[in-house]
Order: structure tokens, then C-alpha cells, then sequence
């Protein structure tokens, strides 16, 4: 699994020893197991890694495809591609009401990958607590920027559930500035976000596409304080990125005091008003 610590082996744990049936397993859950095979993926050779493991009531063994060998693309990643490492996107269009939005970090990151050269990983906005927990790791999606200054194309191919989610990466050109689309969600520059000072007070529209405003507001020694007078919902982030508050129609909420820039999004119909006032 790729993180920001950088490949994890998985599973962690005891050795996987090889068998004489070409499966890998430790001595401690032998059931559960990695088999190496070759394939031919559309006139290309290729191999995929196989796992087994019970399940049910643990009276059958599953067998699912698990991943699928990646090699580096010819060239460097273009100087276009490189420039945008350094930058993150912000979600606009999740939808408020999903469950996973409370525990979302809403940035989308891009890095390199060691030794795969043209390809780049994408960390889409995702419920940290939630992966953190179950996975111990941060998602990331290996996409193929070897042929587009624009576009970093998903070149998986991987039968079974393993193989769902896989998405594309597009630049999009909105008023001057780079946003990103990965699969259905689009994401706006954290750099064009606008600031809010103490003591400002600003009537924010929600656009006709219906894509939610973000704003950020400068912390301060002491807490800000943060009014917000609207019917739609809010969530407002910490300078980390980790909640502060959120919730839905007019209220009073603070910034914790600290260092840095927190951030506030504001959902809403298209062509809805709200105003935000900073104390």
C-alpha cells in the first residue's frame, strides 16, 4: 500500500513462507495467502498478485484478485506535471450529508512514485479516522501522466472488486486557475481560496453549478469567532484540516486558537446567499 511513509508491505505481520503449491502463507494463519500469476492484458503480458482467505462463517475459502503489477512509464513526468506537486485541491461537490464527510480530510494531493517514473499518486479527499482504523494507511491511486500534460490516466485493469473506483485525473482551466476532476468529484486550487480577516463581513453566492464555497480564516492567538447566517450546511477546518465544528443553518462557531490559516465551506442551492462574519 502506498503512503506518505511510502510502501507498506501488506499483509504486516508474521513471513509469508512459499508453499509447494505456489501459494505464499505464514505458519500462524495459513489460509490466508498471496499466489503470483501471468496474464496477457490486451496482447500485453502482465502478472497479478491472488489472495485467499476464509470466509462466510469461515467454512469456504475466497479467492480474489488482489493487485496488479505496475512498471515505470518511458521519460520523466513533464515539468507541468512536476510544478503542480507542491499544490492542493479542495472538494466542492461531496455532499454534505454523507456520512464520511464529518471525518473527510477534503484536499487532493498528488506525489510522486519511487522508481515508476511518468506516474504519478493521487490521495483524493477520504475519511482518514475511518482508514486509519481498518487499514492503517492512506489511500493513494496510481495514475499514468506519461502522455498528457493534463491528463493522468487509470491504467489498472483488475477483474473483481479490487478493480472498482479507478479514476482518471483531469486538469480543468476554471477562471484562470487549475482545478482538478478525479472520477466525478472536482476540486478547487487551496491557493485561490479567498481570506477572510478578523473583522470582515462578506455575502457569499453559491454558484450556478452548485459547487460548494470554501473560504479561509486567519487564526489568532485567541479564538475567532465565526458567524454564520444561512439555511444550508457548513463545516469548518482547523489548519490541519481536522474539524472544528460543523453542522447546517445559521450559527455561531469559533476557530480554535493557533497558527495559520483554518478553512470554512459553505453548501448551498445554486444562487443561494450566505453571510460569514469574522470576530
Amino acid at each position: 500500500m502506498r503512503s506518505d511513509a511510502g510502501w507498506t508491505p501488506t499483509p504486516p505481520g508474521s513471513p509469508l513462507k512459499y508453499r509447494s503449491d505456489g501459494w505464499f502463507a505464514s505458519d500462524q494463519d495459513p489460509l490466508k495467502a498471496f499466489k503470483v500469476v501471468d496474464a496477457d492484458l490486451l496482447g500485453v503480458p502482465t502478472q497479478y498478485i491472488l489472495y485467499r482467505a476464509p470466509a462466510g462463517y469461515g467454512h469456504y475459502l475466497n479467492f480474489i484478485v488482489f493487485a496488479e503489477r505496475v512498471r515505470r512509464r518511458p521519460g520523466n513526468l513533464s515539468a507541468a506535471w512536476r510544478d503542480r506537486l507542491s499544490s492542493t485541491w479542495l472538494v466542492v461537490n461531496e455532499n454534505p450529508d454523507e456520512l464520511a464527510w464529518n471525518g473527510m480530510d477534503p484536499r487532493l494531493r498528488l506525489a510522486t512514485v519511487p522508481n515508476l517514473d511518468g506516474l504519478i499518486a493521487v490521495r483524493p479527499p477520504a475519511d482518514v479516522p475511518a482508514l486509519a482504523a481498518t487499514a492503517g494507511y492512506i489511500n493513494a491511486h496510481i495514475v499514468d501522466a506519461s502522455a498528457s500534460d493534463t491528463v493522468a490516466t487509470m491504467m489498472l485493469i483488475i477483474p473483481q472488486d479490487v478493480g472498482r473506483d479507478l479514476e482518471d485525473l483531469d486538469i480543468v482551466e476554471r477562471d484562470g486557475a487549475e482545478w482538478t476532476r478525479y472520477g466525478s468529484y472536482m476540486h478547487q486550487p487551496l491557493a485561490s481560496v479567498p481570506v477572510l480577516p478578523r473583522g470582515a463581513t462578506e455575502v457569499v453566492t453559491i454558484g450556478p453549478e452548485g459547487y460548494a464555497e470554501w473560504r479561509a480564516v486567519a487564526s489568532d492567538v485567541t479564538p475567532v469567532q465565526v458567524t454564520i447566517t444561512t439555511t444550508g450546511a457548513w463545516h469548518l477546518y482547523d489548519p490541519a484540516f481536522t474539524t472544528a465544528a460543523n453542522g447546517k443553518g445559521s450559527a455561531v462557531t469559533s476557530l480554535p486558537a493557533g497558527n495559520g490559516l483554518g478553512y470554512l465551506t459553505l453548501f448551498g442551492d445554486p444562487g443561494q446567499t450566505i453571510t460569514v462574519a469574522v470576530q
